[in-house]
Formats: structure tokens, sequence, C-alpha cells
């Protein structure tokens, strides 16, 4: 599933209308505004598309798993998965298709 959500964000990042002005407004805001490309909204829909994207790898944690475990153990463990998540998005140079090869990297060691 992160293969083909990799791929498909790729995709979309690099080939679309949409992608084009995303990565207008990521590179520098003032000059997407003064095109006319609606920031806010561009904004609003990274995070959405990036909310997704972490619900997805999260589902992975709890899926078949009993609900006392949210309230029970200790979540130091899925805390720890928020700074490996930041080291491989940096490590991929925050491009979908790097992502994924970093973490396959860093998954194997």
């Amino acid at each position: 599933m992160a293969v083909v959500v990799a791929a498909v964000l790729a995709v979309l990042l690099t080939s679309t209308r949409l992608g084009m002005r995303i990565r207008a407004v990521g590179h520098n805001i003032d000059a997407a505004l003064m095109a006319g490309n609606p920031a806010e909204r561009m904004n609003a829909l990274v995070f959405a598309m990036g909310g997704a994207a972490a619900g997805l790898a999260g589902c992975v944690l709890t899926a078949g798993l009993s609900p006392q475990w949210t309230i029970s153990d200790d979540l130091s463990a899925v805390r720890k998965f928020s700074i490996l998540g930041i080291a491989v998005s940096m490590i991929g140079r925050h491009h979908p298709l790097g992502c994924l090869a970093a973490a396959f990297s860093i998954s194997a060691v």
C-alpha cells in the first residue's frame, strides 16, 4: 500500500496542474500568491493529504489489536515513530519516491 501511495503522490506532484500549484506554494508563497495560486487552499489540501497518509500508516499499528492497547500499554514505542518519520523524510529529500527508498533502507537496518 505504501508503494502505491508513494507512486500516486509522485505522479500527482510532478505531472499535474495541482502538483505544480502545490510545489509553487511550497517553494515561494509570495511568488505563488502573485501568480494567483490560492495559498491557503493549497496549504489546507497538503495538510489533508499528509494527514490521510499518516492515518494509513498509523492504521497498521493498531489494526487487529484489542482496544485496551491504546489505554493500558505504554506508548513510548509509538512516540519513537514520529522522529523516525522525520528522519526518513529528510533522507528522502521530501520526495515520495525518495522517502519510500529511505524507509526501505532504514527498515532493513
